[in-house]
C-alpha cells in the first residue's frame, strides 16, 4: 500500500487508480446478553477466527473471563487492553474484534490528552508577582491582559 498514492474508501468521490474492497462489519449488539455473545463468539471459533476483546481496563477484560468461566463458556479470546472506538468482523483476515463498551451497552468516552497538568499550574507566590496589564495565557480562553484578582463572596 505504501506505493499507492490514492485510496478510494466507500461513498468518498476520489479519483483512485485501484480501489481496495475491506470485507469488513460492525460488531453485533449483545445488550449485555452474554448467551448471544457466547453463541455469537462459539460460532466465529468453530471457523477459526481469532477473537479478540479490547478494553482499556485489564479487570473488565478480567470480569469477561470469569463472567465465561461461570458460564461454563470455555471460550479462548485475546485480552487486549486498549480501547478502540467500536468493534468489527474482518471475514477477510478472520479476526473478530470486539469492544467491552458495546458488550455491556455502554457509552464510549473519550480520553484527551490534556496539555495541562498540576506541575504546570500558576502558583500563588507567581501570581501575586503579577501586574495588571501583564500578559496571561489562559487554559481554555488563550492570551489575555490581567487585570488583577478580586474576591467573591
Amino acid at each position: 500500500m505504501k506505493n499507492r498514492p490514492v485510496f478510494h474508501f466507500g461513498g468518498n468521490s476520489y479519483t483512485a487508480r485501484h480501489e481496495f474492497e475491506f470485507n469488513t462489519r460492525s460488531q453485533p449488539a449483545f445488550n449485555r446478553q452474554f448467551d448471544l455473545l457466547i453463541k455469537d463468539l462459539k460460532e466465529k471459533e468453530k471457523k477459526q477466527y481469532s477473537i479478540y476483546i479490547f478494553s482499556e481496563n485489564s479487570k473488565q477484560l478480567q470480569r469477561l473471563q470469569t463472567i465465561f468461566d461461570d458460564l461454563k463458556a470455555e471460550l479462548v479470546f485475546n485480552p487486549v487492553s486498549v480501547s478502540i472506538h467500536q468493534g468489527f468482523i474482518d471475514d477477510d483476515l478472520k479476526i473478530v474484534c470486539y469492544t467491552d463498551h458495546e458488550i455491556f451497552q455502554r457509552y464510549h468516552k473519550y480520553r484527551v490528552k490534556q496539555a495541562y497538568n498540576k506541575s504546570k499550574a500558576i502558583t500563588l507566590r507567581t501570581l501575586r508577582e503579577l501586574q495588571p496589564g501583564d500578559y496571561v495565557t489562559h487554559i481554555d480562553h488563550g492570551v489575555g491582559v490581567y487585570s488583577g484578582l478580586q474576591k467573591w463572596m
